[in-house]
């Protein structure tokens, strides 16, 4: 995956980039948080809603691999709704074809290798998820931690 030319890594206090595929993420409604939670039976971490919200997909880069958020569909225009027709649902349910997909994960990003960073479920809060970030490898099965919480990602 390689960034556009002269776009800037994605930062929670700055612009963020346009993907690989040339789109600029945009502001989503709060709505489509909510449908996706609902689809998937969770609450997201508060602080990744916040940055989703302001600005739904883009990229990330962390320890020097660049992954793609997968955004929430966004149903409010034609030209919005092709852009995020493969969001956090479609990623999630793609992952836990994979038998080695931690139970209950939710895929946010993919590094499109087969690779996803995901959020796992509280243990002790029922349908909620942990604020930690972790990164899944598709091969081994094996989560890393790779933040303690999604607004340390840049």
């Amino acid at each position: 995956m390689q960034l556009i030319p002269g776009v800037v890594q994605a930062q929670l206090d700055g612009p963020v980039p346009a993907t690989e595929f040339g789109h600029m993420p945009h502001p989503v409604d709060p709505a489509a948080v909510r449908e996706t939670e609902e689809k998937l039976g969770v609450a997201f971490p508060q602080g990744y809603v916040t940055r989703m919200t302001r600005s739904n997909g883009g990229d990330l880069v962390i320890e020097g691999e660049e992954w793609s958020l997968h955004p929430f569909l966004d149903s409010s225009e034609a030209a919005h709704i092709e852009r995020t027709e493969y969001d956090i649902v479609q990623g999630t349910v793609d992952a836990r074809e994979w038998e080695v997909f931690p139970p209950g994960g939710v895929a946010i990003a993919s590094n499109g290798m087969g690779d996803e960073l995901v959020f796992l479920p509280d243990p002790q809060r029922a349908g909620l998820l942990q604020p930690n970030v972790f990164m899944w490898s598709h091969e081994t099965g094996e989560i890393d931690e790779v933040a303690k919480d999604f607004g340390e990602l840049k």
